[in-house]
């Protein structure tokens, strides 16, 4: 049976303009277990990254954790310290960001960079602390890793760079490694080998992976489990299988008619028509319902609770109730699904 490592209840967390408050993410739960990589998928805006961001506390002066909790080995990260969580960071949970460029300091060595990172949390001398960062160049596949630790990182190519923002995060053998769209700015041959190389560490190392994206294809090729988020809450959780061969949840169905499919001659791709809520003032009821093509009155009335169809499968939709499913074996009506 797998051990949980992270747990988040209930986790709400707003943002403060000169408008109003944004709800950026509103009652998120979850587990993470130990050794897997667990995806968070949606739309941009969705609150993916505010949501791994919690985790880190490394969210923007306007933004707060309004509610819930966030239990990294049992300790309420949401309710520790500066100082407490300062010593977290980069030791027992680390980050990778989307963009490598504006995670490392253009006008230090990458060498340098890493060596600060093992100084502060691992308390190594000079010249172990230079040998360790050559190794991690190494482990993460830097080809002459002692020549690289002495070059800049415009001197390195965008994967290159990418793989020195994993090292760095690495340096420390967290216990939880959070991927925000690590890909993104990456062509399709690096992309396929930084996957490869986040595969590799973790069975080799056994980290527990956040991947925070919104490619359903890098979610079928590197993640266990998978939760869907849409303005600001999860709509659907399940394994990689149960998500893309028994999705239940409108939203979900939307995403993976939107993937673009090889076998299919066509230039052009299925779009979710409409667009997300104003989360200033979100939705009572669920907020996909005015993009969704198979809403009833209930569903913008009310929020649906999780419908469970397996251990590990659940979503947050009305046509899922059994209410619904019931009345539509009565009528012969179709509820959807159909991708």
């Amino acid at each position: 049976m797998s051990q949980s490592l992270l747990e988040v209840r209930d986790l709400a967390v707003a943002f403060r303009t000169y408008i109003g408050e944004v709800q950026a993410v509103r009652g998120v739960s979850f587990d993470l277990n130990k050794g897997e990589t667990l995806a968070i998928v949606g739309e941009s805006g969705s609150g993916k990254s505010v949501t791994s961001k919690s985790i880190m506390r490394l969210l923007a002066k306007n933004a707060k954790i309004r509610s819930g909790e966030i239990r990294f080995e049992g300790e309420n990260l949401a309710a520790a310290s500066e100082r407490r969580m300062q010593s977290i960071r980069g030791s027992e949970i680390s980050m990778i960001f989307q963009d490598p460029m504006t995670s490392l300091n253009p006008t230090m060595t990458v060498g340098k960079q890493i060596i600060e990172v093992l100084k502060k949390h691992r308390k190594l001398g000079g010249a172990e602390a230079l040998a360790k960062a050559a190794e991690l160049l190494g482990l993460v596949g830097i080809p002459s890793p002692e020549k690289r630790v002495k070059q800049y990182p415009h001197q390195l190519s965008g994967g290159m760079r990418q793989r020195v923002v994993i090292a760095m995060a690495l340096a420390c053998s967290p216990k939880i490694l959070i991927a925000d769209e690590p890909t993104t700015a990456l062509d399709v041959t690096i992309q396929a080998q930084i996957l490869d190389l986040m595969k590799r560490i973790q069975e080799e190392t056994g980290t527990s992976i956040i991947l925070i994206t919104h490619d359903l294809g890098v979610v079928a090729e590197s993640a266990a489990r998978v939760a869907v988020m849409y303005a600001g809450i999860i709509v659907e959780t399940g394994t990689v299988d149960e998500l893309f061969y028994e999705a239940k949840h409108p939203y979900t169905w939307g995403l993976l008619a939107s993937m673009p499919k090889l076998h299919e001659k066509t230039s052009e791709l299925t779009a979710i028509p409409g667009t997300p809520p104003d989360l200033m003032f979100p939705p009572v009821g669920c907020p996909f319902a005015a993009r969704c093509p198979h809403a009833m009155e209930v569903c913008v009335a009310k929020m649906p609770d999780y419908t469970a169809h397996s251990d590990t499968h659940s979503a947050a939709c009305w046509l899922q109730d059994p209410r619904a499913q019931k009345a539509a074996a009565a009528t012969g009506a179709s509820l959807g699904g159909e991708r």
